[in-house]
């Protein structure tokens, strides 16, 4: 039975295929290797390649897909309200965006945006999507102070028992923009 290893055009080889017989085009015996050895690793290299920028461009077109999903307009708005980090159980008025599609209960997050420790996850008490007039009832808080420089985006549903300081609440937009930094140091 002869082995045969082949370098399709479409991955990136050449077209050459290499045998471990004693062919005088195609195999490794009788002094082949000689001959076929070397270009037969640069070939496996130039497909290795091919494939890196393959997967390079696919993780950016996920990054992108991701950041256009996460900055939709149903899912994340900013706010120039001034309001202080609340306590728990307390409702927080906001002015956002018209039209989004917040329902009421949907747990959101609104972070300072110079400041992401400081923050309020809730659920939406109300929302006027022709306004843009939106109150939170806070469920969790973090840091303390008045700001008026607000992202409030969709978040994960969470442990409404849970009391005290949240330390690194970060919007699903962060989030993706570090995985995508981290991804693409770890191809490159």
């Amino acid at each position: 039975m002869v082995n045969r290893v082949d370098f399709p055009t479409t991955i990136g080889g050449d077209g050459s295929t290499v045998t471990d017989d004693d062919s005088t085009v195609t195999g490794l015996a009788n002094g082949g290797h000689r001959k076929r050895l070397v270009p037969m690793f640069s070939q496996m290299v130039t497909i290795c390649q091919f494939v890196l920028n393959l997967m390079v461009g696919y993780v950016a077109q996920a990054a992108a897909f991701a950041a256009t999903a996460v900055n939709a307009p149903g899912t994340s708005s900013t706010s120039t309200s001034s309001n202080a980090i609340p306590t728990v159980g307390t409702d927080v008025s906001f002015t956002t965006q018209t039209g989004k599609a917040w329902s009421v209960g949907q747990w959101v997050i609104a972070a300072v945006n110079t400041a992401t420790d400081n923050n309020i996850v809730g659920q939406i008490k109300s929302y006027n999507s022709s306004t843009g007039a939106i109150v939170i009832t806070a469920r969790i808080v973090g840091g303390s102070g008045t700001f008026n420089a607000w992202t409030i985006s969709v978040t994960a549903a969470q442990d409404s028992t849970l009391t005290g300081r949240v330390t690194a609440i970060e919007t699903e937009n962060t989030r993706l923009v570090a995985r995508r930094r981290l991804l693409y140091k770890e191809i490159t």
